[in-house]
C-alpha cells in the first residue's frame, strides 16, 4: 500500500471514530433536570411549560476535547392531553462538529392511580468535519477541506408513572449517514467517509422515598445496542430545596453533583465526573453545570412531585 492510500484511510478512521463514540447518544449526566433528553416520555411531567440547558466540558486534560452545548424544552397541553418537547445539541470535538435538532410527541393515558406515557419523535443529524492542520499528499495539501454529513433518526418509547415509582423504555432507530462529497481533491481523487448510528435501547426505573422534609431518590438507567450494556446506578437526597446525589457508570466512572431549586420553579446544579478508566484519571475530570425552569408553579396537571439529579 503506498503512501497516499495509508494516510487516506487513517484519516476516515480518525473522522468516524469520534462519531460513532460520543455522538451516537446524546448523554446528559445529570438525567433529572434534563429528563426529556434522553427519556422524552417524561416531557410534561411537570404539567406546565418548562425549558433547560446544560453544557459538558469534556477531559479537560485533553488538546480538542469535547464541548457540548445543550438547549431543550417541553411544554403540556391539557386539551390534548398531551407534551410536545424540542432538543437543540451541539458537540465540538477537535476538528469535527455534530449538531442535532429533536422534535418528540407524548401522549397521556391515565387509568386510576396509572400515568402511561406513549411517545415517538424524529432527530436531524449534521456533522461536520473541517481540518485546519496541513500535512502533503503527492505534494497537494489537505488544509481546508471540509465534509458534511446529515442522517435522520426516529425514535419512540413507553413510560409509566404510578404513585411513586416512575419507568420508561426508550428506542433509537437505526441511521445512516449520507455523505456528500467534498469540493475539492485530495491526491487527485474525491475524497469521503461514511458510516452510521446503529439504533440502540434504553431504559430507566426509579421510585422517590419521603420522610419528613428529606427526599430519597434511587434509580437505574440500562442503555443497550444489543452488542453491549452500560449500567448506571444513581442514588439523590434532598432536603428541602437542596440536593445533592452520585451517579455510578459501571466500570467508568462516578458523577457527584449538588443542586439548588429556587421557589421550587428555578433550578441551578453542577456535576463533576470522576473518571475511573486509564484515560479519565489523566484528563482533569468532565463538568457539567445545568439549569431547569418551570415556567409557571400551578401543579394541577403535575404527575410527579420533581426528579432528582440523577
Amino acid at each position: 500500500m503506498n503512501k497516499r492510500k495509508v494516510i487516506l484511510a487513517l484519516s476516515s478512521i480518525i473522522l468516524s471514530m469520534p462519531l460513532w463514540s460520543q455522538w451516537a447518544v446524546i448523554d446528559p449526566y445529570q438525567t433529572g433536570s434534563a429528563i426529556g433528553v434522553l427519556f422524552p416520555q417524561f416531557n410534561g411531567w411537570h404539567g406546565s411549560g418548562q425549558l433547560g440547558g446544560f453544557t459538558q466540558q469534556k477531559w479537560n486534560g485533553f488538546e480538542g476535547r469535547p464541548q457540548n452545548y445543550h438547549m431543550f424544552g417541553d411544554l403540556y397541553i391539557p386539551k390534548a392531553n398531551s407534551s410536545l418537547g424540542g432538543i437543540v445539541y451541539t458537540e465540538i470535538f477537535g476538528q469535527t462538529q455534530s449538531r442535532v435538532a429533536a422534535f418528540n410527541f407524548t401522549y397521556r393515558i391515565h387509568i386510576g392511580d396509572l400515568y402511561l406515557l406513549p411517545t415517538i419523535g424524529y432527530q436531524r443529524h449534521q456533522f461536520v468535519y473541517k481540518s485546519n492542520s496541513s500535512f502533503p499528499v503527492d505534494g497537494i495539501s489537505s488544509q481546508g477541506i471540509s465534509e458534511t454529513h446529515t442522517g435522520n433518526q426516529l425514535n419512540g418509547g413507553l413510560g409509566f408513572i404510578y404513585d411513586k415509582w416512575y419507568g420508561t423504555i426508550h428506542y433509537n432507530g437505526y441511521s445512516n449517514i449520507n455523505p456528500k462529497w467534498i469540493s475539492t481533491s485530495l491526491a487527485n481523487q474525491p475524497w469521503s467517509t461514511s458510516f452510521s448510528i446503529p439504533a440502540y435501547y434504553s431504559a430507566i426505573c426509579g421510585r422517590s422515598i419521603t420522610i419528613k422534609e428529606w427526599t430519597f431518590y434511587k434509580s437505574i438507567i440500562a442503555r443497550s445496542n444489543l452488542r453491549s450494556i452500560q449500567l448506571d446506578f444513581n442514588f439523590n437526597a434532598s432536603y428541602k430545596r437542596w440536593m445533592g446525589g452520585v451517579r455510578y457508570m459501571l466500570t467508568d466512572g462516578l458523577a457527584l453533583g449538588v443542586g439548588y431549586d429556587f421557589l421550587d420553579r428555578y433550578r441551578l446544579s453542577y456535576s463533576n465526573v470522576i473518571g475511573l478508566s486509564r484515560i479519565r484519571r489523566g484528563s482533569n475530570g468532565t463538568h457539567e453545570l445545568a439549569f431547569r425552569i418551570l415556567l409557571n408553579s400551578k401543579t394541577d396537571h403535575r404527575i410527579l412531585k420533581n426528579f432528582a439529579l440523577f
